[in-house]
């Protein structure tokens, strides 16, 4: 059975280079992560890569190959289906 997005969990906030993430939560996150998700067209469904993500106190960073010039909150994004990660993971965002 697939799982709805609603189902899923937020992507890990170490989720290393190269890892396929989907946009599935266009409603977590602050209003400034809303109003640019917006303005850039995002699509619940789309799939990007992960180029870094910078983890602070209070949010984690997320920046997409595919839009080398903006940041997104990781709570907006999970894993793909077939996403791939090394090592140990340390807590989904939104946790």
């Amino acid at each position: 059975m697939v799982k709805t997005y609603e189902e899923m969990k937020c992507m890990p906030i170490d989720a290393p280079e190269g890892t396929k993430v989907v946009f599935a939560f266009p409603n977590n996150g602050e209003q400034v992560d809303k109003d640019r998700l917006g303005r850039l067209g995002l699509k619940v469904g789309a799939e990007f890569t992960v180029e870094e993500t910078e983890i602070s106190g209070f949010s984690t960073t997320l920046y997409l190959r595919e839009f080398p010039e903006e940041w997104f909150n990781t709570v907006n994004f999970t894993l793909t289906a077939n996403a791939e990660l090394s090592g140990e993971r340390s807590e989904s965002a939104g946790t």
